[in-house]
């Protein structure tokens, strides 16, 4: 096929000659589509891991039915609500280097392309247990995973090169473990070189191959927007382009060059209930949303700002979803999690960043459900976690720090309420949880985590109230 090949379905038909098996002029009938693609909105694609192999995807399911691969486009395409142009499946590859019909492999990535929508990875991973359901095979992960995955890793100032333009020979030569990444490391995907292809015999997929690089370092992951895309702005935000790079005009309760939103309001149900609490316990039902996973850096600072009257709340979560897996052969990464929430108004954070669960509490503190608004900031570098509340000026956001009116009366505030730290395990330096961050509440249950003294963990509350200001 030329490769200047125009869009299109093509019906081929023919003769074949089999000369070994005595067939002469047997008839075949070919059908062959082409789709265009952009190649910004394939560096773009959502990767889902089946746990299939490429082959059982493409070709017809029993009684005639269309293909697994065909039956995913479409669901997913019915979620999105878009037409048939809308989704589609652009490359499908074997997790293994050179896969054959002899040589099955029990893992498959295929990559969804939706020009145009920034969050399909969280509507499929939000919907992850359905799909397995619907498809019959298990969906494994939705994106494109953690530095724990054995990739290429290239170094920090190649990282914003095209990705045409990168070596991948070179870059394979300069793999390393990733351990190797003293201060933290992030995952990205990037075109390769070459063709992935499936071929059923009957069926046949071929698509641009798909990198997946770590790289070493930490900052701001993505180049800046020099010219307008679908992901330029946020939020229904409209890019115009300008002689210095691009302007986003954004819609009313946006903020900031991208159309953020900085605020986000939470409130329960309606009197809805779940059983997500300790056993037998039922807890409100309330809102959540996600966000941008957590940098997986060596050294985090993450803050927020709080508004609420409820005691007991969950305020933010990053680490396994429910489809987690859980047999004896799963990696210890995947229990990797962060849980901040406030138990009896005061703030508690549950880290694990691999070595083991960490537990810090500020019981001294005044509680924070007072409707007023306060400020947490987490901290880890060092081989240490620190939690601050309010900046350990002695007052709420809404209320100025007060100052004594004598030096000679001057009582610092206790250190020992608005501040506390923990040390965190030797081994323990990077957060590996590819997944959203979830802010007010879980979709869905925890996953089973205990603390070291066997103790499990329990789903908090939903949080009810406000919360801005989220870096």
């Amino acid at each position: 096929m030329a490769p200047d090949t125009p869009e299109g379905r093509y019906e081929l038909s023919f003769k074949v000659n089999d000369a070994s098996q005595g067939q002469f002029g047997v008839r075949a009938n070919v059908t062959v589509e082409v789709k265009t693609l952009n190649a910004h909105d394939v560096t773009y694609a959502t990767p889902i891991t089946l746990a299939a192999d490429p082959y059982q995807l493409v070709v017809e399911r029993e009684g005639g039915d269309s293909s697994t691969l065909s039956l995913l486009e479409s669901t997913v395409r019915a979620w999105v609500g878009r037409d048939e142009a809308g989704v589609w499946a652009v490359s499908v590859e074997a997790l293994e280097e050179h896969p054959t019909p002899s040589t099955i492999t029990d893992a498959c990535r295929v990559w969804l392309v939706s020009p145009g929508m920034t969050n399909l990875q969280h509507l499929i991973l939000y919907r992850k247990l359905e799909l397995s359901a619907i498809l019959g095979v298990s969906v494994r992960e939705v994106g494109i995973g953690t530095c724990q995955e054995a990739s290429p890793v290239i170094d920090l100032d190649d990282a914003y090169e095209f990705e045409g333009e990168i070596d991948f020979e070179e870059v394979s030569n300069a793999a390393q473990d990733v351990d190797g990444c003293m201060d933290g490391c992030w995952v990205r995907a990037a075109l390769g070189e070459g063709f992935s292809v499936v071929d059923a015999n009957t069926s046949a997929l071929v698509g641009p191959r798909m990198e997946v690089l770590t790289t070493c370092g930490c900052g701001n992951t993505a180049p800046d927007h020099t010219t307008c895309s679908p992901y330029t702005c946020l939020n229904g935000g409209r890019c115009i382009p300008t002689p210095t790079g691009t302007k986003c005009i954004c819609p009313h309760g946006t903020w900031g060059s991208r159309c953020k939103v900085v605020v986000r309001h939470f409130e329960d149900s309606g009197g809805g209930r779940d059983t997500g609490g300790e056993v037998g316990e039922d807890v409100p039902v309330g809102g959540w949303a996600w966000v941008a996973p957590i940098p997986p850096c060596a050294e985090v600072h993450l803050s927020l700002e709080v508004l609420t009257r409820s005691p007991a709340a969950t305020l933010l979560y990053s680490g396994p979803d429910h489809g987690a897996a859980t047999s004896d052969t799963e990696d210890d990464s995947i229990r990797e999690l962060l849980l901040l929430e406030l138990r009896q108004g005061r703030p508690s954070l549950l880290l694990d960043l691999g070595g083991g669960p960490v537990t810090l509490t500020l019981n001294a503190s005044s509680s924070l459900a007072d409707n007023t608004w306060h400020r947490i900031d987490l901290i880890w570098k060092d081989e240490l976690v620190e939690m601050i509340v309010d900046l350990c000026t002695g007052g709420g956001l809404d209320e100025p720090p007060t100052f004594p009116s004598s030096p000679a009366h001057a009582t610092p505030t206790d250190a020992h309420t608005c501040r506390g730290a923990a040390r965190l395990p030797r081994t323990a330096r990077v957060l590996n949880a590819s997944g959203p961050l979830q802010v007010g509440g879980l979709a869905h249950p925890l996953p089973a985590h205990y603390l070291n003294d066997g103790t499990p963990i329990f789903r908090p509350p939903h949080f009810q109230g406000c919360l801005r200001n989220l870096r």
